[in-house]
């Protein structure tokens, strides 16, 4: 084998195109190939993400090695297993194409996908803690209604220091008020919302308008 023809992401006029993004950690860490890119392969995500945002087009999260979801685990055994031996579900350490592993959050999400979340923000919390199942239940009860905090980390940031007793209320919600406006038939609606809150014991009532 003297040369393989392919594009970065598989982009191209043509179906069909050979990703270089899968075929080249594929000869290198499955085949052992010795090719010059080897000492550069720790880049291949970034060159991944670069290429998208050059073209315009969405990065695909399903991709092999550079997907956002190529080393991502959500399930509470599967993270834990992983936390032991990552062997166990990964075949080759993120960190050698330049990605990283993401543990998720869900109402699949066990005690070591909370306690992991937990180590990252510096919170306290052991795995013998009472407060763990009450914030796996309300996890679940949320996700079960609709919530969803994959793409929402910060939320449940503020889920579990809410449980924790570590949150600080910086204002209270008193109400709010939404109104659409249709003032002419050949023009668009305007809507206009209202709220009311406490902040530091003094009252802001305050008003916008927009067009969503």
């Amino acid at each position: 084998m003297r040369q393989i023809q392919g594009t970065i992401n598989g982009f191209g006029e043509r179906c069909g195109n050979a990703n270089l993004t899968s075929i080249i950690p594929a000869l290198v860490f499955k085949l052992g190939v010795e090719c010059e890119v080897r000492k550069n392969i720790d880049n291949l995500y970034t060159t991944s993400r670069l290429v998208n945002e050059l073209a315009n087009l969405p990065h695909n999260s399903y991709q092999p090695y550079v997907g956002e979801s190529a080393f991502a685990h959500k399930g509470g055994v599967h993270v834990s297993a992983v936390k032991h031996n990552p062997l166990t579900y990964e075949h080759i350490a993120p960190d050698k194409v330049g990605n990283i592993r993401r543990i998720l959050i869900s109402d699949q999400s066990g005690r070591a996908n909370i306690l992991h979340k937990a180590k990252q923000w510096g919170l306290n919390l052991t795995p013998d803690d009472p407060v763990l199942p009450t914030i796996i239940s309300e996890l679940k009860a949320l996700e079960n209604e609709g919530f969803q905090y994959e793409g929402a980390e910060a939320s449940f940031e503020l889920l579990m220091r809410r449980a924790m007793g570590l949150q600080r209320n910086y204002f209270k919600f008193e109400s709010f008020l939404v109104m659409n406006h249709k003032y002419l038939m050949d023009k668009p609606p305007l809507t206009e919302a209202t709220i009311r809150l406490s902040i530091g014991g003094s009252e802001v009532h305050t008003a916008a308008m927009g067009d969503g």
